[in-house]
């Protein structure tokens, strides 16, 4: 952010970000975490985002399929019942 930051007197706030591992369910690690960006684009603030991640690897393909879904509504709120219906591919090797 500090490169579109267009006072180059001010110091861009560091983002913090937390993910935890929540699950292991088969060859999928699923995180549930919180980010704080400042937003040099817009409103000149920090921002909260809620993030949940879902990470699978497949040895066959060597390929890493991560799913990120977030949004800066906290985690009760509806629009994350409306992400269940967003999938991830089942399975990184196909």
């Amino acid at each position: 952010m500090g490169v579109v930051n267009k006072d180059k007197t001010f110091k861009v706030p560091e983002s913090n970000i937390l993910l935890i591992a929540t699950e292991t369910l088969d060859n999928k690690i699923q995180f549930i975490g919180k980010a704080r960006i400042y937003d040099s684009f817009h409103t000149k603030e920090i921002i909260t985002f809620y993030i949940k991640v879902t990470y699978q690897y497949c040895k066959v393909s060597n390929v890493s399929d991560i799913f990120f879904k977030l949004s800066p509504q906290e985690f009760n709120h509806n629009i994350w019942q409306r992400f269940k219906t967003v999938k991830q591919k089942d399975d990184a090797c196909k």
